[in-house]
């Protein structure tokens, strides 16, 4: 028989929730961030807006790969 499973979450909270079991998953809407508690109880966002790449590295990885780029023998 199938079990239905329900993820902790938060229309309210703005940040990581403060006590999630070691395995437990929670959703924040406010943040739109996804997390999963560790070990010692303390939340690790492994999804959502901004959790694995930042604007600031987007960027950068932008301004790397322009500075690369030539376009009919010329570098720009």
């Amino acid at each position: 028989m199938s079990q239905k499973i329900q993820i902790k979450r938060s229309v309210q909270q703005t940040g990581a929730p403060t006590n999630l079991a070691p395995g437990e998953m929670a959703y924040s809407a406010v943040s739109k961030k996804l997390f999963i508690g560790e070990d010692d109880g303390t939340p690790e966002t492994i999804g959502g807006s901004g959790a694995f790449v930042t604007h600031q590295d987007l960027g950068n990885a932008i301004d790397e790969a322009i500075a690369d780029l030539v376009i009919d023998g010329g570098t720009y």
